[in-house]
């Protein structure tokens, strides 16, 4: 025996040192013997591979580095070391050198009773223990629960800064956003208690309710309407009840691999972020016990950003065995904790549309053509590729895919939402997700009458000495976004009366919603493969002749209507939808003008005017 060192794989307790031995000859992988004098560290990371512990913390023996160190096993107890700390007290051992320039029998002869040599995987973060996890936790709450100080909003603060901005039309104390200085307006819709509906009638608050209990199926929601429906704000009142983690990729053969490489990182991705999220929730327990799910999602928008990317940092190093583990756990303790006070855990994943459109955009393959048995998987593979051997484009999916079936086994209520959400988006969830989940589709949002319109801003704020003349009143119907943007307008001043000060109000409301229609309008006329014109020019006729009563072709265009422009309800005749969104009309029909669409249609729709 020429040295006998002792090894600890970093990340593992001290106890699971283990002694190497290292004699005067040494047999390598290609059966060649090699003396002390050449024994090199890689050679040492040889050895240590054939180990099994070893084997199960690292890819290869390429993957690691090693670091000299000189630490007593005493002092090692119940500490666990970080890359940070052991850097510090190390020397890093370099591949090609000898083993003997860092150990000997003589000069250099590893110390009795100490740690020689930490293991640092490379490519594969240590694996730890299952016994370790919770210690390793708690380790990382305490160090946070010192840093993160919560922002709680003080209602009074909210009544004060409200009644300063609203002066005389200020009523009550208005939705407010995660600050005091920020109303959130995308909330007054709320107000009237009008939520959207699945096709069997239940709310979105139904399904979550449904989920609190469970343990195998859960419920994976796609919102899928235009810029004002309501999704964020229901979202954002659901969490005054329940808790939500809201979160604002050659051959075929070596298609199909490299599509399965990017779906399990990107899956072990989502898995480090979820875990970080559950974590702060935990955290936040713990820093005060009786947390409500509002203080909850405020304070994600507020200081929980960093400290999350501080948890992702932290957590990243960990094998992802650990990390699912450490998800496990979290889950469970967790689902116990919320479900006792019958509260909900959602996962809210807002403008889901970045992930559906531009993040690995068209690099991954649909699970239905992976779904075949591994026998038939190529074939089928095979036949969906095009004359220039690249997959057909209704097979390719995005980083939106693994996103969504990571996201959907998570134990939690799934909902998935986003401005440019479509409904073959929406499809694409159902695809991903597990079968054991319940798949639903929220589409139709309410929207509000003149009657609603009236009800909304008197219930609001004070519109005593005021009246909207019934055209604006008619403007502002439709999505509830129209006329919680009057809210959003009031100006108080001595100089005017306070029914100009609110005509003035609505005069820009309505000023301010026309813009944001035209540029959603040029949008869709810029897309010329869509034969957005023709629909749009149906749209405005339909209006004029028919008070809006219109039918179509193919249910896709009555979906691309309902979720790109205005809100379409069922005629009494079971045959016809209903339109009835002066505004938007008024807006469509300026833009058809505006680009000369069809000279002989231009004149045809001026009879009507």
């Amino acid at each position: 025996m020429i040295a006998s060192v002792n090894c600890l794989i970093l990340g593992e307790a001290s106890k699971n040192n283990f002694n190497v031995v290292i004699g005067e000859v040494y047999t390598n992988d290609d059966k060649i013997d090699v003396t002390f004098d050449q024994f090199t560290i890689s050679n040492f990371k040889e050895l240590l591979f054939r180990r099994e512990k070893v084997k199960k913390a690292v890819q290869d023996s390429d993957s690691m580095d090693l670091y000299k160190v000189k630490l007593s096993l005493l002092s090692l107890k119940d500490k666990i070391y970080t890359m940070d700390e052991i850097e510090d007290l190390s020397t890093m051992m370099e591949s090609m050198l000898e083993f003997k320039e860092y150990f000997n029998n003589g000069d250099k002869k590893p110390k009795p009773r100490c740690l020689h040599i930490f293991i640092v995987p490379t490519i594969v973060a240590p694996l730890l223990e299952k016994a370790l996890h919770l210690t390793i936790l708690k380790r990382n709450w305490n160090e946070l629960s010192q840093n993160h100080h919560m922002t709680e909003v003080n209602i009074r603060d909210v009544e004060k800064y409200q009644k300063q901005t609203l002066g005389q039309f200020y009523r009550k104390a208005l939705p407010y956003d995660t600050k005091v200085d920020k109303m959130n307006l995308a909330m007054f819709g709320q107000m009237l208690e009008k939520a959207p509906m699945i096709n069997n009638n239940k709310t979105l608050l139904d399904l979550i309710e449904n989920d609190i209990g469970e343990t195998n199926y859960y419920n994976v929601v796609a919102m899928v309407g235009r810029s004002g429906a309501g999704k964020t704000a229901i979202i954002v009142d659901l969490a005054k009840q329940h808790f939500i983690v809201y979160c604002q990729r050659d051959s075929v053969q070596a298609l199909k691999d490299n599509d399965i490489r990017l779906k399990q990182r990107a899956g072990e991705r989502v898995e480090l972020e979820f875990l970080t999220r559950l974590l702060f929730l935990q955290l936040l327990f713990k820093i005060k016990p009786n947390l409500t799910p509002e203080q909850f999602f405020c304070e994600q928008m507020n200081g929980g950003a960093k400290t999350i990317e501080n948890l992702v940092g932290t957590l990243r190093k960990y094998h992802v065995t650990t990390i699912r583990d450490m998800l496990s756990y979290v889950q469970r303790y967790l689902t116990k904790h919320i479900y006792d006070q019958r509260q909900g855990l959602v996962i809210a994943l807002d403008k889901a549309h970045i992930a559906a459109k531009y993040i690995l955009a068209e690099k991954l393959i649909s699970p239905s053509i992976l779904s075949e048995n591994l026998k038939n998987q190529i074939e089928v593979l095979s036949s969906t590729l095009n004359h220039m051997n690249n997959l057909q484009e209704k097979y390719q999916r995005s980083f939106f895919t693994p996103l969504c079936a990571t996201l959907s086994d998570m134990h939690a209520t799934l909902v998935v939402l986003g401005t440019s959400l479509s409904l073959s988006d929406a499809d694409q969830v159902s695809s991903a997700v597990d079968k054991k989940t319940n798949f639903q589709k929220i589409i139709n949002f309410p929207k509000l009458n003149e009657q609603d319109v009236d009800n909304l801003l008197k219930y609001a704020i004070d519109l005593s000495e005021c009246v909207i003349p019934p055209n604006k009143r008619r403007k502002l119907t439709g999505w509830p976004h129209f006329s919680s943007s009057v809210i959003g307008k009031l100006n108080d001043s001595d100089m005017h009366t306070k029914q100009d000060l609110f005509i003035s109000a609505v005069d820009l409301a309505i000023d301010q919603v026309k813009n944001d229609l035209k540029k959603i309008v040029q949008n869709l006329l810029a897309d010329k493969a869509l034969n957005t014109a023709r629909l749009l020019g149906h749209m405005v006729l339909a209006y004029k002749l028919y008070n809006g009563k219109i039918s179509f072709a193919h249910i896709s265009e009555a979906d691309f209507v309902n979720n790109a422009l205005c809100n379409l309800s069922k005629d009494s005749d079971d045959v016809h939808l209903i339109m009835d969104e002066p505004l938007v009309i008024e807006v469509v029909e300026e833009e058809l003008k505006s680009i000369n669409v069809d000279p002989e249609f231009l004149v045809y729709l001026d009879q009507f005017n």
